[in-house]
């Protein structure tokens, strides 16, 4: 009966070791796609798509344009996520819709693989260890 305990710890140490590893790689693959999230939706109010973009607005000074947003708009200019200043303002809304639509597909994804992955590992485990706990017992009364 000892070693079935121990085997039961053993177990719980390992699912919970299982567990954290796939936290740590659930995060790694989901946390660029969360701030390019966050970075969509914060420029995305300060930057509203238009339809000519921002260059008749600005007479095509970019670059002292880009400065000046650079100093008032950290967050925003020169990089929008992992994508470029520029190519961020000139980008309509059904671009920006579907940009942000992928990222959310791709944590999405992540988080379902996660789940199945981190649950299926210790479960199967356990049924293993379960079944050969009973095989065990079996021929020892045998």
């Amino acid at each position: 009966m000892r070693s079935g305990r121990t085997l039961f710890v053993f177990w719980l140490v390992a699912s919970a070791l299982w567990g954290q590893y796939v936290f740590m790689t659930w995060r790694q693959s989901v946390a660029p796609n969360q701030a390019q999230i966050a970075a969509l939706d914060e420029c995305g109010g300060i930057y509203p798509p238009r339809a000519d973009g921002y260059a008749q607005l600005y007479s095509g000074s970019w670059s002292n344009w880009e400065y000046t947003e650079q100093l008032q708009h950290p967050h925003c200019a020169p990089h929008v996520g992992a994508i470029g200043f520029f190519d961020f303002v000139g980008m309509q809304a059904p671009t920006r819709a579907a940009l942000r639509q992928r990222s959310q597909g791709t944590i999405d994804t992540a988080t379902r693989n996660a789940i199945v992955i981190g649950a299926a590992i210790p479960v199967g485990v356990l049924v293993i260890g379960l079944l050969m706990l009973w095989i065990n017992r079996r021929l020892r009364s045998a």
